[in-house]
């Protein structure tokens, strides 16, 4: 029996579509039979079964294919001995997608971590390397111990690279079979190892395979998005004198009335002197800064006495980050804080040009199909849409506009107290740090509950 359980965008025509989905689906079917028959197996002999196909794999490629159902049967086993539950078909045909180099949709819930592992136990098997990267150290961490002992089960080395991981340790953790690693880092130690004049303290791995988590967020929000590194400069009497003066331009700025003296356009980020506002100001702010578009709790967050930076698209904090052109200290004068060194690009690379390094990339997100043209028209990926496993249970409800602040926090309220109500969990989602204190403050003073999570106390994000 056949269930269309996804949809294949772009392909050649719709027979072609037709005769992928009904190729997946056999292995898938192939698969599962298999792992029935080796249901009796103990783990020492699933782990040898893994050791054999790892062996007349890489010994001859040309098997792969008529290895491949019993190799994801091998996989499955062990996620289910090691997790408590067995792949379903959809996650089956999920990791075939992605060890073909596709970005795949799946709903939240349906097993993207499963499917992640699986596609990568297969690369093992192959002799290939997989670098797992994840929007940040969180999910980096909490995957690899997660995962790390369905790896181990099946003879593969996991490792682990976070922003807390000593340089001359990173090494090794991208020598092993798969690593776990934040996209962030993967990039910052490519560039770091093109600055090493010794070949021997470089770090990165094998350029082998990629996954990339939530991938319309790295590849496609973040395409454009350059990983920097920089180097400070000495603080002299001139960079001291730079700073009184960007306070006292901060100052006049202030005193400036939107739309009278300037228009802000928020999509392109600039900012427009009018005539009014040109006779009042004798200098301009190269990149042109003002308060109404720079907006701490939502571009940034003071911590003791420097300035950490927020993702535009996750909203987690990013404490290794600097603004240049002297928008950094530019913003540290606006807060009072001592300001710091300014710093020169030695190192550079967008993501987009990093991610094209690797031999193979693919990815996984709840919202891919929507970008499937620029998946394609930026890396050549096809994107394919995984129907959920056992449907869809989630309702979805229009978007409902207010007039106010107060009408809508309001709102948020009374959704809260119906939820605690009927006992039924819910996530409320600030487009700022600032939004998300005050539903909680609003949720406080109710009596209902909650767990506060924005960049502040990301280190919290497990709770």
């Amino acid at each position: 029996m056949l269930k269309l359980l996804l949809k294949l965008d772009d392909w050649i025509d719709s027979r072609t579509q037709m005769r992928e989905i009904k190729r997946l689906q056999k292995i898938a079917d192939a698969a599962k039979e298999y792992a029935r028959s080796f249901g009796h197996l103990v783990p020492e002999a699933i782990a040898e079964e893994s050791r054999r196909l790892r062996e007349r794999l890489r010994a001859s490629p040309a098997d792969a294919v008529k290895l491949q159902p019993r190799a994801l049967a091998i996989g499955g086993l062990a996620v289910e001995r090691v997790l408590g539950f067995a792949p379903n078909s959809t996650q089956i045909i999920g990791a075939l997608l992605m060890v073909h180099g596709n970005i795949i949709e799946m709903h939240a819930g349906e097993g993207k971590t499963v499917v992640a592992t699986l596609a990568a136990y297969w690369q093992f098997l192959l002799g290939h390397h997989t670098d797992i990267a994840t929007t940040n150290d969180y999910l980096a961490t909490r995957d690899q111990r997660w995962m790390g002992l369905v790896f181990g089960f099946l003879g593969a080395s996991v490792g682990l690279v976070i922003s807390t991981t000593p340089r001359p340790e990173r090494r090794a953790e991208y020598q092993k079979d798969v690593t776990y690693v934040a996209n962030q880092e993967l990039g910052f130690d490519y560039l770091r190892d093109h600055l090493e004049t010794n070949v021997a303290d470089q770090v990165s791995g094998i350029f082998d395979f990629v996954i990339i988590d939530e991938a319309d967020s790295i590849l496609i929000d973040e395409a454009r998005t350059s990983l920097i590194i920089t180097e400070p400069r000495e603080f002299g009497d001139e960079a001291g004198r730079e700073y009184q003066e960007l306070k006292k331009l901060i100052l006049a700025v202030k005193q400036l009335s939107p739309g009278s003296d300037y228009t802000i356009d928020y999509r392109m980020r600039t900012v427009a002197l009018t005539d009014a506002g040109a006779d009042r100001l004798v200098h301009l702010l190269g990149r042109d800064f003002f308060k109404e578009r720079d907006k701490p709790e939502q571009d940034y967050i003071i911590r003791g006495d420097k300035v950490v930076l927020i993702n535009e698209f996750t909203r987690h904090a990013m404490p290794d980050r600097v603004l240049l052109e002297g928008l950094q200290r530019a913003v540290e004068a606006k807060a009072g804080i001592p300001p710091s060194k300014d710093h020169s690009i030695i190192a550079s690379i967008t993501y987009r040009n990093f991610f094209q390094r690797f031999k193979k990339v693919s990815g996984m997100t709840g919202t891919a199909f929507a970008a499937r043209e620029e998946f394609y028209n930026l890396y050549g990926l096809r994107v394919a849409r995984l129907l959920p496993h056992r449907g869809v249970l989630r309702k979805d409800k229009p978007t409902i506009f207010f007039r106010t602040e107060k009408e809508k926090f309001d709102r948020v309220v009374w959704e809260s107290l119906r939820a605690k109500a009927q006992g039924a969990p819910l996530l409320i989602v600030g487009r700022s740090i600032a939004a998300a204190k005050q539903a909680s403050d609003l949720l406080e003073r109710e009596g209902i509950s909650h767990q506060l999570l924005h960049a502040e106390v990301g280190e919290e994000e497990s709770a």
